[in-house]
């Protein structure tokens, strides 16, 4: 999955680090009221605020829903795209925080569900919306409950190695910088990490979702 990012909104932005995303408070009314007003005078300007100060955010919030880092990133940046390009910043009605976060949620479900089609089916992406989508009620729970098996499930690996996966997985380490950080060698990382694949693939096993083991080798 590669989305290009043509816009000079994104290309002139700088690469932000992922953090924690708390969607139910996402920035102060003021901040609000103030990206609001940046909107109507200068709207490339508010696109880059907004980008600057959530980009990173919002990745790390879909990163947990896709469990691929190259995936969340491209899930983001066509978000802001489609956000800026076809001027959808005009007709939203929440925050435009808000609006994002369930842009963003969406467009993870959408390629979750994307997926799951396709490893049962040949599948064509173009014929799924890809911000508008909005997953039925089932669907919701569906991804939800698979959500929390995952992470009970790395929440159950041995201490060692659910450190090492995580970096892996959510800081995007190379295996190096692991072996260095945790003062281990390379090996032992490659080790705990097979560990960790191999005991989430037995629980995406059990639901018919082995596709996901693509997402977390990514």
């Amino acid at each position: 999955m590669s989305v290009p990012v043509p816009t000079p909104v994104i290309r002139s932005l700088p690469a932000a680090r992922l953090v924690d995303f708390n969607p139910r408070n996402p920035m102060g009314k003021d901040t609000e009221e103030s990206l609001q007003l940046l909107f109507q005078e200068n709207p490339q300007k508010g696109c880059e605020a907004l980008f600057r100060q959530y980009y990173a955010a919002l990745c790390s919030h879909s990163v947990r829903l896709v469990y691929s880092r190259e995936v969340a990133e491209d899930i983001v940046s066509e978000v802001f795209c489609r956000f800026w390009s076809d001027r959808v910043y005009e007709s939203v009605t929440t925050s435009f925080v808000a609006y994002l976060y369930q842009a963003v949620r969406n467009r993870s479900y959408n390629y979750l569900r994307w997926e799951l089609q396709k490893s049962r089916q040949s599948t064509d992406p173009q014929q799924l919306s890809v911000v508008d989508y909005q997953p039925s009620p089932a669907e919701m729970v569906q991804f939800d409950e698979l959500q929390r098996k995952i992470e009970q499930t790395i929440e159950q690996l041995p201490s060692q190695c659910k450190r090492v996966f995580l970096l892996s997985r959510f800081e995007n380490r190379k295996y190096q910088e692991i072996a260095d950080e945790l003062q281990i060698s390379i090996k032992t990382v490659e080790t705990h990490i097979s560990k960790a694949l191999s005991t989430l693939r037995l629980v995406l096993k059990d639901e018919g979702l082995l596709f996901l083991i693509v997402l977390f080798s990514c």
